[in-house]
């Protein structure tokens, strides 16, 4: 776990590391990591075992675009309907199309939220342990892909759909930036 972050613990093997300090010049070496010899597990299942753990990190890693998105459009809710009120009539349907959208990004931004913490419960657990994910811990990383493409699919609907006509409701000039889609997570 380098540079202080938190992620998954490597494999055993050679690594190149390079470490370079603030305003300094960078340094490399290897580094060999064995495996823990307080752990006796086959390599094939160091190696099965690693693979769900790293699986559990990118769905963690993927969905923070989708978090951030959902966030920052939560944000504008506010202020925009407090615009679009002022504008009376003429924010009419944007205001409509505005509330429509509130509830369904309330519900999105939980879903993206469970999908995220299944996927740190199962890496934490599955990295605590040294030996195989259970059949159980399989599944639930496997359900939480699933939930996490299909939330992430429906915020980015929402984004590029019912937002692009709010958005474009209030003008060229309008000062609140356009909630770009997040990429839909890849296994």
């Amino acid at each position: 776990r380098g540079g202080g972050g938190s992620g998954p613990l490597v494999l055993p093997g050679k690594y190149s590391v390079t470490v370079t300090p603030q305003g300094g010049a960078a340094m490399k070496s290897e580094v060999t990591v064995g495996p823990d010899p307080r752990f006796q597990i086959t390599e094939a299942d160091r190696t099965a075992r690693h693979a769900v753990v790293m699986s559990a990190y990118a769905l963690q890693e993927q969905l923070g675009a989708a978090r951030d998105a959902a966030q920052a459009l939560s944000l504008q809710i506010a202020p925009i309907r407090q615009f679009l009120t002022a504008a009376g009539e003429g924010g009419k349907s944007a205001l409509q199309t505005l509330e429509n959208i509130s509830p369904e990004l309330t519900r999105v931004s939980g879903e993206i939220a469970r999908a995220l913490q299944a996927a740190a419960r199962a890496e934490s657990a599955i990295d605590s342990y040294p030996g195989l994910p259970t059949a159980s811990q399989v599944r639930d990383l496997d359900w939480a892909w699933e939930d996490a493409t299909k939330s992430v699919t429906e915020l980015d609907r929402i984004l590029r759909e019912e937002m692009a006509a709010v958005y474009a409701a209030l003008g060229p000039g309008s000062t609140w930036k356009e909630i770009a889609p997040a990429p839909i997570p890849v296994k």
